[in-house]
């Protein structure tokens, strides 16, 4: 047999460079704060070379890194339910790197940064998100959340003229979801379109006449426009629907 000489220099004269492996790894640490009754517990979630490969799985796109982070951090063999801490760890977003079934994971963290209040990472998301929805691969419904949440999100981060654009096209799809018009007609009132806002109110009632919320805010709205008669009459029935709500602010 005659030897490669291609495969002669890797085996005899390649020289392999001579790479060191730390002898420590940065320990990863996530704290959580869980409040069970009037108790607060610290959840403190720790780990060194496993969590780090993980982190780093999950930052590099690989979304089959949060099952793998699931499964490690598993209590017990007995444990069927149980918190993961993932602290600031973001699924990047580069195009091709999340294939359609990858939903799933998404809309978990599009709630998990909108608890964190973390509006700019939560319309990242839902910028892919809902790429994915147009293409025809999810539902009509799914899509009109994606919109009516990534308007949320623009509306905390003052940005209300694209909160309303995205009101207005999860409306288009589904005219029947009140919520949305609840939304949209609150983006109005922050722009001071007080009068608009209470269309957009009084649509959001026509849609769900037990909406206790809506009586709320458009007799807030009434009030300011000096329709104290028809602003006292929204209070009683928010009242009625739901004793709990607070109460308007004078």
């Amino acid at each position: 047999m005659i030897p490669d000489r291609h495969l002669d220099y890797w085996l005899r004269q390649y020289a392999i460079r001579t790479v060191k492996t730390p002898s420590t790894v940065r320990v990863l640490r996530r704290a959580e704060r869980i409040r069970i009754g009037s108790t607060m517990f610290i959840t403190l979630l720790e780990g060194g070379v496993e969590l780090q490969a993980i982190s780093l799985a999950l930052q590099s796109g690989d979304v089959s890194a949060l099952r793998r982070a699931v499964v490690t951090t598993r209590p017990g063999p007995t444990a069927v339910s149980w918190r993961l801490i993932i602290g600031q760890w973001v699924i990047p977003l580069s195009p091709g790197a999340l294939p359609p079934t990858a939903l799933g994971p998404l809309y978990a963290q599009v709630a998990f940064l909108s608890r964190q209040h973390r509006w700019d990472d939560e319309i990242a998301v839902l910028n892919t998100v809902i790429a994915i929805d147009q293409s025809g691969r999810e539902t009509r419904d799914n899509l009109v959340a994606a919109l009516g949440n990534r308007g949320n999100a623009h509306a905390h981060t003052g940005q209300y003229d694209r909160a309303i654009e995205d009101y207005d096209q999860a409306i288009r799809l589904n005219p029947k979801e009140a919520q949305v018009f609840l939304t949209r007609g609150t983006a109005y009132a922050l722009k001071d379109k007080y009068e608009r806002a209470v269309e957009d109110y009084d649509q959001a009632i026509r849609l769900n006449p037990n909406y206790a919320e809506a009586f709320l805010v458009r007799g807030v709205l009434l009030r300011a426009l000096g329709q104290r008669s028809r602003a006292a009459a929204d209070f009683a029935k928010a009242r009625q629907l739901n004793p709990n709500l607070p109460r308007p602010p004078e």
